[in-house]
């Protein structure tokens, strides 16, 4: 019957979810375990977050999401290793694909302020109540709004521990218009 293979569906699915939480526990007990490197590489962010809106911009428009991409007209560097910057990008662009329902929108750009470069990611998803706010970099931490959404609660703990390996700032606002990401690194002297 119809409940029956509900169960069987979601019994299928738990050894995935068990082995991407292994997987994303792994990633987190690495890096915080992992000393801060000297001197990073230089890192061209334009690219970075260039390649990573084409990617991104093809999964929004499978998931029927208005995707738009606003790169500067420039070069930016910062310090950093490119791995790992690459997967907080992923970590918040991930949420914001399955947090926003069709027909949203998603906004990525790299823009420079001050002594700083930011990426923003705006949605327009379900956005996160403000008592959940203080406590979304705490490990397993998940949004009371998100019960119907699968996930660890360990993504943004992850983000969190590699813009603070960076020397960078990850600040989020929410509201019931959808969601506000943004990371925020010190900018490469020698490339301004």
């Amino acid at each position: 019957d119809q409940a029956q293979q509900q169960r069987i569906a979601r019994a299928q699915n738990q050894p995935q979810r068990l082995q991407d939480l292994a997987d994303s526990l792994l990633e987190l007990s690495q890096l915080e375990a992992s000393p801060m490197s000297g001197e990073r590489p230089l890192l061209n962010l334009t690219q970075l977050v260039g390649k990573s809106g084409e990617l991104y911009a093809s999964r929004a428009e499978q998931a029927d999401l208005d995707f738009e991409l606003q790169l500067p007209d420039r070069q930016i560097f910062i310090r950093g290793e490119e791995d790992q910057i690459e997967r907080a990008l992923a970590n918040v662009l991930d949420n914001s694909l399955k947090f926003t329902p069709a027909p949203g929108k998603i906004l990525l750009s790299l823009a420079v302020e001050k002594e700083t470069v930011v990426i923003h990611v705006h949605d327009s998803g379900i956005g996160i109540p403000p008592e959940d706010l203080p406590n979304l970099f705490t490990r397993f931490h998940r949004g009371r709004n998100t019960a119907a959404y699968g996930g660890s609660g360990l993504g943004l703990a992850i983000v969190q521990e590699i813009m603070v390996r960076h020397d960078g700032r990850v600040a989020i606002h929410s509201d019931d218009g959808g969601t506000e990401v943004r990371l925020s690194f010190p900018i490469e002297s020698t490339a301004r």
